[in-house]
C-alpha cells in the first residue's frame, strides 16, 4: 500500500533486485512497480472486479471467502481467480 497525492491510499506490486559490481558488491537497487488501480481503464473485466477489490481493501484483516467474492463479481471462483490474475497479476487470495 502507498499514498497517492492527496493522501489517498492505493496498492502497488513491487519487484526489487540488487545491482552488483564486477566484484560482487551491491552498488544499487533496481525496482519495478505496477499500480494496481491503473488496471481500471485498461481491462474490460475490471468493472466486474471493482466490488471485490473494494471489499478486500475494506476488510483486508479478515479471512477471504472466495465464494462470497465470486458472488460479488457474478463469476465462478475459477473465473474470479483467472480474471483477477489477468487484471492485477495477482490472485485474490
Amino acid at each position: 500500500m502507498h499514498l497517492y497525492p492527496g493522501r489517498e491510499p492505493g496498492w502497488y506490486t513491487t519487484c526489487k533486485q540488487p545491482l552488483h559490481d564486477t566484484a560482487g558488491q551491491i552498488v544499487g537497487l533496481a525496482g519495478i512497480s505496477c499500480d494496481l488501480q491503473a488496471a481500471e481503464g485498461t481491462h474490460p473485466a475490471y468493472s466486474r472486479l471493482a466490488a471485490v477489490v473494494q471489499h478486500i481493501q475494506e476488510n483486508y484483516v479478515q479471512p477471504l471467502n472466495m465464494r462470497e467474492l465470486a458472488r460479488m463479481a457474478n463469476m465462478s471462483i475459477a473465473q474470479l481467480e483467472r480474471y483477477f490474475h489477468k487484471v492485477f497479476h495477482l490472485t485474490p487470495r
